[in-house]
């Protein structure tokens, strides 16, 4: 997305950690290796926990990546 805002959330407890990132639509197409989602989602998978990405209900036409651990 370039440079936009972006509001990141992170909750926590005894027993769970979820961190979810928010960001403004933008302009810029970025180039990389399309891996950064998939690697989010394996990396959060090997210690029990799950990842979800789709729109941002934060920024209309936004963009949001979430992870929990459970």
């Amino acid at each position: 997305a370039g440079g936009v805002e972006a509001t990141v959330a992170v909750e926590w407890s005894e027993d769970s950690l979820r961190v979810q990132v928010d960001n403004a639509p933008g302009e810029q197409t970025l180039e990389g290796s399309g891996r950064g989602l998939t690697g989010i989602k394996e990396r959060v998978r090997i210690v029990g926990g799950s990842a979800w990405w789709g729109p941002s209900e934060v920024y209309p036409g936004g963009w949001c990546v979430r992870a929990e651990i459970r």
